[in-house]
């Protein structure tokens, strides 16, 4: 290949190593995949400068559905390297699996001299260095350099997943999910799960932590006690010492995870935290301390503001649990926090101090410029349907903080904006050809805002684009990160990650297992735009059918039930919002319970997790007059008339016994649950006959005595 050439691969399978030669700057050497063909490779790449490996896959994608789809099980390397100080490259939109099986990590440009201006994005990473049978979990990156850009990708099934040594990278906008200590080996190390992890014990430049953005990631389900977040330490005094400085972590959204969600540790300075939404932190720690943030060894110089803590389940004070925590006074140098949110979905609701900030939250003071809350009602939309966004009305909705201030020494005038604190915001960190835009700010209101074009972390001044209306001691915003996305839109942000974005709930929240038909689910939108091609999935216990749409906010999801009870998932995939019902097992009664033969009596109805009124409305399976039938052998001409359904548990309907006594069954046909009713052999219009030898003498009529004189 020359530099500029491209080579196309066409579907198959393919045995061997691939070395893509250098290219030259603007000219590169491209391998791609033709069209849309599934390609498999099973062997490791190496890139070197100004190169491109280009998939054709959308990630989360399956192994062996696209190309290029690659894996190592059979050699120790990994899939993907390049060489020590290659610059300029780039791999996007494949599939990496079981790569290396024993190796430790699946692509790696850890060398002595690191990479430099690579992205990584739109790819599919899974199961580290093992297989799904036999899984042995490692890291999926490594990186060493500068000017990394990762973004939009899909990791699950790894150890740690992104080991992020170097200088100026962004890490944003991927998921990780479905990470399980149970499934750590010989690769795994110490089986630390952390989804970015900055841990360096050498003061190679290649592999000192500094300058690095970590924003908008997703990540959910990592199980187990080393189950963590974010985790940026220095290894202080024997590693890189004070050379590890300048992370940003923010608007990220982890949930359910066995240990802390962020880590400030071994003397790293200046890490911040601010605006992420931490969703069922430490739950394999129930019942012992834990922290989600915390902070030890001279951590110096860190931020946590605005950050939502949600807790689904009560949290006693015997756990010793806090939402943050400084190890020591020493860490309390340079520490900021404001406007942090708790919640706990039961009582007691009770946290801990910590060494360096003994008074416990809320209610603490180090470091604290806007005081801090504990929430008495739920912030979210949906916990329980994974819908982390901020509910209607929630308390965290614009109950935010600024993220510094504008400094005494600012002049108050011009494009050299002074702050207290510079090292909230960033400039595009030298990535901004690859699309890092630099953060805009707000001083004082959303309304006065300006872009940053450079930071100095030194002087604590933002270059801005133009100059700004603003005066000494004024809150300095974030307003728009760096995917250019506004996130200051009110009066102040919000606490957490999300806003109030759009949410819906579908009725009723029960539906019975078992259903014969379609089941229409009438749901409600709050915050939703939907039309007739907003697409609808269902999962779990239930089945999709159809959707059909009236308006914006209200929608008719058409599902059906099987044998399995449990929940029911409805998702409005367009939008990524999601409900839940509860599939549960139906029963049948009726009222009264027995009578005569040969009468009619008026029944009534109640069904227990049914959905009559769905039934026989529009879009359901059954009518009034075929929602109910009834049986009995030996009954000679029972029947039930046509059913006057008021509810989704409540019918009338009136019943014929017939001439014979007997047993009658009567049967829910949408979900086969029935209920008995006895007839007696007494009937309402003959009487008893008694001879009377003397007068007067008693006849017995049904429900009467009747005097014979």
């Amino acid at each position: 290949m020359a530099a500029g050439d491209t080579c196309t691969v066409y579907a198959g399978t393919y045995t061997g190593n691939v070395t893509v030669p250098a290219g030259t700057a603007g000219n590169y050497k491209t391998i791609t995949v033709n069209g849309s063909d599934v390609v498999n490779v099973s062997g490791e790449f190496t890139l070197n400068s100004h190169t491109k490996l280009i998939g054709n896959c959308t990630k989360p994608a399956a192994p062996g559905t696209c190309g290029f789809s690659i894996s190592t099980p059979s050699q120790s390397g990994g899939c993907l390297t390049a060489t020590d100080g290659s610059t300029d490259f780039s791999f996007t939109n494949n599939v990496f699996f079981q790569c290396g099986l024993g190796n430790d990590v699946i692509a790696s440009f850890q060398g002595t001299t690191g990479v430099s201006f690579v992205t990584i994005q739109g790819n599919t990473f899974s199961y580290g260095c093992g297989t799904s049978a036999a899984p042995n979990n490692c890291v999926a990156l490594g990186l060493a350099g500068n000017h990394i850009l990762v973004q939009n990708n899909d990791f699950s099934h790894f150890g740690i997943v992104i080991e992020a040594y170097g200088q100026y990278e962004v890490i944003r906008n991927n998921s990780f999910h479905d990470i399980y200590e149970s499934e750590c080996g010989s690769a795994s190390g110490n089986c630390h799960m952390d989804m970015i992890y900055a841990e360096r014990s050498n003061t190679a430049a290649s592999d000192l932590v500094q300058y690095q953005l970590w924003e908008g990631n997703t990540a959910t389900t990592v199980v187990g006690v080393d189950g963590k977040g974010l985790w940026t330490a220095a290894d202080n005094p024997s590693g890189c010492g004070t050379s590890c400085f300048n992370v940003i972590g923010r608007y990220n959204v982890f949930a359910h995870f066995g240990s802390g969600m962020s880590s400030h540790t071994s003397g790293f300075l200046n890490v911040k935290w601010y605006n992420n939404s931490w969703i069922d932190p430490n739950n394999a720690a129930l019942g012992s301390p834990a922290s989600t943030s915390y902070r030890d060894d001279t951590s110096t110089g860190g931020g946590e503001i605005n950050e939502l803590y949600y807790y689904p389940q009560s949290v006693p004070s015997s756990w010793d649990w806090s939402p943050y925590a400084l190890n020591s006074g020493a860490d309390a140098t340079g520490f900021t926090a404001g406007a942090n949110g708790a919640y706990c979905s039961a009582t007691p609701c009770t946290f801990s101090g910590s060494g360096g900030s003994p008074t416990p939250f809320p209610n603490d003071t180090v470091g604290v410029f806007t005081p801090n809350v504990l929430f008495a009602t739920d912030p979210l939309a949906n916990y329980s349907g994974g819908n982390y966004n901020l509910a209607a009305g929630s308390p965290a909705l614009a109950a935010g903080t600024y993220q510094t201030t504008v400094a005494s020494a600012d002049t108050g005038t011009g494009t050299s904006l002074i702050v207290t604190d510079a090292a909230f915001f960033q400039d595009g960190l030298g990535l901004n050809s690859a699309g890092v835009q630099p953060d805009c700010v707000a001083v004082n209101t959303a309304s006065n805002h300006v872009c940053v074009t450079a930071v100095n972390y030194s002087t604590n001044t933002l270059t801005l684009a133009s100059s700004i209306s603003r005066s000494s001691g004024q809150g300095v915003y974030l307003y728009s990160k760096s995917d250019g996305a506004q996130v200051l839109t009110g009066s102040a942000p919000n606490i957490g990650a999300l806003g109030g974005g759009p949410s819906f709930t579908c009725a009723p929240t029960t539906i019975p297992e078992n259903h014969s038909g379609n089941i229409p689910l009438p749901c409600t939108g709050s915050g939703t735009s939907w039309t007739g091609s907003t697409a609808f999935t269902a999962s779990g216990a239930c089945t999709y059918v159809s959707t059909s749409n009236t308006s914006g906010t209200s929608q008719t999801v058409t599902v059906t039930t099987g044998g399995s009870t449990g929940t029911c998932t409805i998702t409005d995939s367009t939008d990524s919002i999601s409900t839940t019902v509860t599939v549960s097992v139906p029963s049948l009664a009726m009222s009264p319970v027995s009578g005569n033969v040969s009468t009619t009596p008026s029944e009534t109805f109640t069904g227990t997790n049914s959905v009559w009124s769905l039934d026989v409305g529009a879009g359901g399976s059954y009518t009034t007059s075929t929602l109910f039938t009834v049986s009995g052998g030996s009954c000679s001409g029972e029947s039930l008339g046509t059913a006057s359904v008021s509810s989704n548990s409540a019918a009338l309907a009136t019943l014929t016994t017939g001439s014979a006594a007997c047993t009658i069954t009567v049967t829910d046909n949408s979900t086969t649950a029935t209920t008995t009713f006895t007839v007696n052999a007494v009937s309402s219009s003959t009487p008893a006959v008694q001879i009377c030898p003397t007068q007067p003498c008693q006849v017995q009529m049904s429900g009467q005595i009747k005097i014979q004189l």
